[in-house]
């Protein structure tokens, strides 16, 4: 049984990082260039990959992640004397990440989960900082990953290299605008747009703001959501490298930039999972709700 946990806790780890789905959009996306240099058949492997992603990604989708606890180490009763409609942190206790039963915390706000034996924290340690060090870390890589090519094609002995924002071009001028659309979004909007909402989520928990909790954690939860799609482009250059492959007659190889932008999609993942969610509840209550309050209250007199 406690294997079947161990497997199940790292099920729910592995989640985030199982990207079939995007591998699939990668192909496609390769295919569409290929063509434009050679004439392509479609084999039964590729289609049986289709298969195998999307079956895939209904079978996470469809799991119950409480049933499945539930049947594997029951459903304990949450810690004695915790009451409803009381913060988790006012009671020392806190739902576990991976499993979500509560659990009461020890004295110094630590303890192990008593049905996955995940680790629990009453706040991440660290959270801002380790999330502000990756996007720093993101944002320098982000720079030579639009610098620097993302691949060199070599064909009939001329070597052309192509950037992130060159290859959408060259889409464009295939007429292919689709495609251009879908790179240009995964390669372009998608990072830059998670880099500034974590940074903007960052700086609003040291502030009191007029933002309402719930729609940070929905910010969240969409940035979190969306990350993994900018590997749309890092799966586009390991096909085309692994299909051509043909010396000086027509080959292709990857650039420096892919590395930089792999590292990117890493980096701004892991910032992601580093941020601790619960720390926009314990921002500062809004001044309108302060005012609010303040009329209700009783004057003596």
């Amino acid at each position: 049984m406690a294997f079947s946990r161990d497997i199940a806790r790292s099920l729910a780890h592995l989640t985030p990082w199982m990207m079939a789905d995007v591998f699939i959009i990668g192909a496609l996306v390769s295919l569409i260039k290929i063509a434009g240099m050679a004439h392509i058949e479609l084999g039964i492997s590729f289609w049986a990959f289709c298969v195998f992603a999307v079956l895939l990604l209904m079978t996470t989708q469809s799991l119950d992640a409480d049933w499945m606890w539930f049947s594997l180490e029951g459903e304990p009763r949450a810690p004695e004397g915790t009451k409803t409609g009381t913060t988790a942190a006012s009671q020392n206790v806190t739902g576990c990440p991976t499993c979500g039963l509560v659990n009461r915390l020890s004295s110094f706000g630590e303890n192990r989960c008593t049905r996955c034996n995940e680790k629990l924290h009453q706040r991440l340690p660290y959270s801002l900082q380790r999330t502000w060090a990756l996007l720093f870390a993101a944002v320098i890589m982000y720079i030579p990953a639009n610098v620097y090519p993302i691949m060199t094609t070599t064909s009939l002995g001329h070597t052309t290299t192509s950037t992130i924002i060159g290859g959408v071009v060259q889409l464009l001028q295939m007429g292919s605008w689709p495609i251009a659309v879908v790179i240009f979004v995964a390669s372009v909007i998608v990072p830059v747009g998670k880099l500034v909402a974590l940074a903007w989520l960052c700086l609003m928990i040291q502030r009191s703001n007029e933002l309402n909790a719930q729609s940070r954690t929905r910010l969240y939860r969409l940035t979190e959501f969306i990350g993994r799609w900018s590997m749309v482009d890092v799966f586009v250059v390991a096909i085309l490298v692994a299909l051509i492959r043909a010396g000086s007659l027509m080959s292709i190889t990857p650039g420096p930039a892919a590395l930089a932008f792999g590292s990117v999609v890493v980096l701004t993942m892991l910032a992601a999972i580093t941020f601790d969610p619960r720390l926009i509840w314990d921002a500062p209550t809004p001044r309108s709700t302060r005012r609010k309050t303040a009329t209700k209250e009783p004057v003596d007199g």
